[in-house]
């Protein structure tokens, strides 16, 4: 006899039509004695129609609640299975606390709670407990302890309804959308996390909280524990006990409130500074970070966990509000915007670290609406067609350069801040300076090296939420242009790094011939279009190929070209900094307004420009074979 799968049946099924036979006929089998204490016999209906569809919303509802209500022994079973679970995870064993809810069956047994009854007494005491404002309140910052992101979606929607006292009453919402197993899963992790922080916060055990009241599934008395912790009363010990109660209340729940407002300070401060277009850009994208954040909170999700921000995601992305409300549509794609746009924060202020990055990729997927794989919408057989010939571009233009023309160029070559800074950081550097672990300047010395590139920034420890005065990088790694510039210098040979300081390079003891300043314009240019092609995501291909087409007609055309509209919204947030680097660079004109992007190249550099784009178009062409 084989032991069958756990959450196999079908409340563990997920959501779907599927016809059954005489499951009609069953349904009203189960509820004919409900309907007969309303005092409607199924074999001699009333004639009012109304009548009896209020009998039958009222035995529903009952059956409801036998469903999701268990009472005596059942109820004793599913607190046990509930309990259990709670306890493993919160010993830090959280594979077995997930792995001990498979006990649960889909219909009741004398040894097995129903996966209803686990759902309904969990969701129960959320609602108890986080209904109750001043409770939730001393919860702040509480997140859910374990679970893949399915899991983890589950148990924020599960949150949420219970804030607002609704999860008992969002059965079907819940189910639906998360299917049996994922709802009872979610409702428990939900609940290990409320009473994992309540625990710490209340100086005791969960195992202690599970006693007693809670043991009977009730949690008004530990709702009203937590509610004293936000309006501690006066008793015996006067003003000093009062005093550390409250420096004990700042080191938790009002901690995270305030840590929670500077982060979105800096959030907001950064985009202003590097993505945003206007001031209404910014005020909406505060808008919606704000109501990102409060969310995650009241769904225990952790912003500062890339696994959390994109269950965020895609928790907000499954419950759009209805068709019908124009204003809540608007309001929520604004909500639902601002995530990448703070996963891109993320990414820039973690140094590129590899799990934001792939956050932000997840996160732009979803508010797309692709696949799980964020990118799927950018494959490779996606990307845009070349406009016009790049390779015979470049080629006409070198045989047609004149001698003039050359001197032109090379004029303007040598006025840009990468090139007339060369000689000046090779003085700088002297006989050697010291460099930081990842091979970049000291936060002391970032003023410096950005002022060879014209550059107004300053390192710093911790970014001030200012938008005036110099931009404030905490690594030099932080600002595209500067990364690219000392990455090209190392190239070429210009400075060489050891581990712990930099000097001059085998080639800084001579001035760079035409030829070597034409090829550090080059490196500059492709480096901008695409800063990592060795790492290479189909959206940064995307993006690059839009960018390469719209720098390829302005050169062509000799004037103004526009980006087109509608390229997606991880191309817009992709684009907007390969933009502002060539701007930065000097290499490119770009004007962004409501209108549009439009990009040009000044006459005298359009062939280092398009020959630095060509390169990159032959990464992408042998991306694009391999793909």
């Amino acid at each position: 006899m084989t032991r069958p799968e756990p959450f196999d049946g079908s409340a563990f099924l997920p959501p779907g039509v599927k016809h059954v036979p005489g499951m009609a006929q069953e349904l009203m089998d189960e509820l004919a004695p409900l309907l007969a204490a309303e005092g409607i016999d199924l074999n001699n209906p009333p004639e009012d129609l109304d009548v009896f569809n209020a009998a039958l919303r009222s035995a529903s509802e009952r059956r409801n609640m036998e469903l999701f209500i268990p009472v005596g022994e059942e109820r004793v079973r599913a607190l046990v299975l509930v309990f259990s679970a709670i306890k493993q995870v919160a010993m830090g064993d959280e594979g077995t606390g997930i792995a001990v809810l498979s006990a649960a069956v889909p219909q009741a047994t004398d040894t097995a709670p129903s996966v209803g009854h686990v759902c309904g007494v969990t969701w129960a005491m959320l609602d108890s407990v986080l209904s109750n404002r001043l409770a939730a309140d001393a919860l702040e910052g509480f997140v859910i302890p374990a679970g893949e992101e399915a899991l983890r979606v589950a148990a924020a929607h599960t949150l949420i309804e219970a804030r607002h006292g609704g999860a008992t009453t969002s059965t079907a919402a819940l189910i639906g959308l998360h299917n049996g197993a994922n709802a009872m899963v979610g409702a428990v992790l939900a609940l290990a996390g409320v009473l994992i922080t309540a625990a710490r916060r209340l100086d005791t055990s969960v195992t202690e909280l599970m006693r007693g009241e809670l043991g009977r599934g009730e949690a008004g008395e530990l709702a009203a524990a937590l509610a004293r912790l936000e309006t501690p009363e006066p008793s015996a010990g006067g003003r000093q006990r009062r005093k550390a109660h409250k420096k004990e209340r700042r080191t938790e729940a009002s901690t995270v409130r305030r840590a929670d407002a500077r982060l979105f300070n800096n959030a907001v401060a950064w985009y202003s500074r590097h993505e945003a277009d206007d001031t209404e850009d910014v005020q909406m994208y505060s808008f919606g970070l704000e109501a990102a954040l409060a969310v995650a909170r009241g769904a225990g999700l952790d912003p500062h966990s890339p696994t959390d921000v994109c269950a965020l995601a895609t928790f907000v992305a499954l419950l759009p509000p209805g068709d019908d409300d124009e204003a809540a549509g608007a309001e929520h794609l604004i909500l639902l915007g601002s995530i990448p746009r703070y996963a891109n924060y993320r990414v820039d202020q973690s140094q590129d670290d590899p799990e934001w990055q792939a956050a932000l990729r997840r996160c732009i997927g979803i508010v797309e609406g692709s696949s799980a794989e964020s990118d799927a919408g950018y494959h490779h057989a996606s990307w845009p067609e070349p406009v016009g010939d790049l390779e015979g571009l470049v080629h006409r233009m070198v045989l047609a350069e004149s001698e003039p023309e050359r001197e032109r160029r090379l004029a303007a070559e040598l006025i840009l801040p990468a090139v007339s800074g060369i000689p000046r950081v090779v003085e700088w550097v002297g006989k050697g300076r010291p460099v930081t672990s990842t091979g970049g300047v000291r936060r002391a010395d970032i003023a410096a090296l950005g002022g060879f590139l014209g550059l107004d920034v300053v390192g710093v420890a911790s970014p001030s939420l200012s938008t005036e005065g110099p931009r404030e990088l905490t690594s030099m790694w932080d600002h595209p242009l500067l990364e690219n510039w000392w990455t090209t210098l190392l190239e070429m040979g210009i400075l060489e790094t050891s581990s712990t300081r930099v000097k001059p390079g085998e080639k800084a003891g001579h001035p760079l011939a035409p030829e070597e300043i034409e090829q550090f314009v080059r490196v500059m240019v492709a480096a901008t279009i695409l800063p990592s092609p060795e790492v290479l995501e189909p959206s940064e291909g995307y993006t690059a190929w839009v960018v390469i087409n719209a720098l390829t007609e302005a050169i062509e055309r000799g004037a103004e070209a526009v980006l087109p509209t509608g390229l997606g919204f991880g191309a817009e947030v992709y684009a907007g900094p390969v933009l502002r680097g060539l701007a930065d660079l000097g290499v490119a004109n770009v004007t962004r307004d409501k209108r549009g992007t439009r990009v040009s190249v000044p006459a005298d550099l359009r062939l280092p420009v398009a020959a630095g784009a060509r390169y990159v178009v032959r990464v992408l062409q042998d991306a694009h074979e391999l793909g």
